[in-house]
């Protein structure tokens, strides 16, 4: 986005100030409405309506890209938090099936929306590709694999069948 990636340090003290008002409203909500049980399924609805879309897309959908994952997690999760305090009793189970479904049209949309600013990333299409089984049982599953013009990224040189040779020729650059 043009602006320069936080250093380890700062990201490390920013985690650090964030961290202290997220323990005490986690203590203050524990000790005032005592239900363990209740938070662990919260805690895994909040990871399911935030992050499903966004992991299943970028895995499977070319146009998936970073506006449209950062977007999908924190409207998702924020829903089905929102859900947990406002949703009546007798609409059981509609707070935790109702926010992954936002995430995903929410997901699609802004990806869409901003394809031409960040366009999906370029996949190397492993996932398309079935090894034979000999390769798999040998260990050598992709050695056969070449994603696009330019192969796997920190893989086998295509001109080589020998790994070892492959790292020689590098280190010889």
């Amino acid at each position: 986005m043009g602006k320069p990636n936080w250093s380890d340090s700062k990201l490390l003290i920013v985690t650090r100030i964030v961290i202290a008002p997220m323990m005490v409203a986690g203590t203050a909500l524990g000790y005032f409405v005592p239900a363990p049980g209740i938070y662990l399924i919260l805690a895994f609805d909040i990871v399911f309506a935030g992050a499903f879309a966004p992991l299943t897309f970028g895995l499977f959908w070319k146009k998936a890209n970073m506006p449209a994952a950062i977007a999908s997690l924190l409207v998702g999760s924020a829903l089905r938090l929102y859900f947990f305090f406002t949703m009546p009793e007798e609409w059981a189970g509609l707070d935790t099936m109702i926010p992954p479904v936002v995430s995903f049209i929410l997901f699609i949309a802004v990806a869409l929306a901003t394809q031409s600013k960040y366009p999906g990333k370029a996949r190397h299409d492993v996932r398309d590709y079935v090894p034979p089984e000999e390769d798999v049982i040998a260990g050598e599953d992709l050695k056969h694999f070449k994603g696009g013009d330019e192969g796997m990224p920190g893989g086998q040189n295509s001109n080589t069948s020998d790994p070892d040779e492959d790292i020689e020729s590098k280190n010889a650059m």
